[in-house]
């Protein structure tokens, strides 16, 4: 594990890193990022996230580290299905951690990338993502990896990326496993690489590192394609049937006991 920042209340110093990071990007508009997600669909989406997280109920005061936390939407998600999670976001952007933590004080946070991981005095109940977050990551083996370190013994992964043939991709002819992605909220938020995921991939690195299969869940087949809240049960339909389709896949994964 690559030594990181410690834990404390809001942004950290900043993470080593040696290739060009999107991180200025981001931070670029983390005031008005939530603004541009403010829309019906998007609240949908989220209420669909919220609701696969039922499996955090079991938990009790349970220690949860969001990969890619952003300005916190993830936090909100968690505690709206536990309210006694003890919560730390990580995320490679500072100027999203500051926002984070002036709506968030409480809130935990690490700025460090994803795949590099960071320092913790105790282990993880679950590790979560959101929203396709792991794509950006420079490699998936990584986080996994880290995650394994970072979690009890039958701790939970949550991991969340973007589909290689969703239909928003294969409407342009996106087959490859790279992206430059945009946001379609924000225009300026565009040609961050990303790496697209099959569903076999996530099974293997899965595997790899001892981790069983809990729930499949997929999200946003007409995300990018066609967002209007009178389709969003055919939406959920098409993602149940041909799960292959969506913008992003969850997969959460338990680890099995050492």
């Amino acid at each position: 594990m690559q030594p990181s920042p410690v834990i404390q209340q809001g942004p950290t110093t900043s993470p080593s890193n040696s290739r060009t990071d999107p991180a200025d990007k981001w931070g670029s508009v983390a005031d008005s990022y939530d603004d541009a997600y403010a829309d019906v669909w998007s609240h949908t989406e989220n209420d669909c996230v919220q609701d696969s997280l039922r499996w955090l109920k079991e938990l009790h005061s349970p220690r949860i580290l969001d990969l890619g936390c952003g300005t916190g939407l993830g936090f909100a998600l968690c505690r709206g299905v536990n309210s006694t999670i003890c919560y730390t976001g990580l995320d490679a952007s500072e100027a999203m951690l500051q926002r984070f933590s002036s709506t968030q004080p409480e809130a935990e946070t690490v700025h460090a990338r994803m795949e590099d991981g960071h320092a913790s005095r105790h282990p993880y109940d679950a590790i979560v993502s959101f929203f396709g977050a792991l794509s950006y990551a420079s490699s998936l083996d990584s986080v996994v990896a880290q995650a394994s370190e970072l979690l009890t013994n039958d701790g939970y992964l949550r991991l969340s990326v973007f589909s290689r043939f969703s239909l928003r991709r294969l409407l342009r002819l996106r087959l490859g496993p790279f992206e430059d992605y945009g946001s379609r909220k924000i225009p300026s938020l565009k040609g961050i690489r990303t790496r697209t995921y099959t569903m076999k991939e996530m099974q293997r690195t899965a595997r790899e590192y001892g981790f069983a299969v809990v729930a499949v869940t997929a999200f946003g087949a007409f995300t990018g394609v066609l967002e209007r809240r009178r389709i969003w049960k055919l939406d959920r339909l098409l993602c149940r049937i041909a799960p292959w389709a969506a913008h992003t896949t969850d997969v959460v994964l338990r680890r099995e006991s050492r």
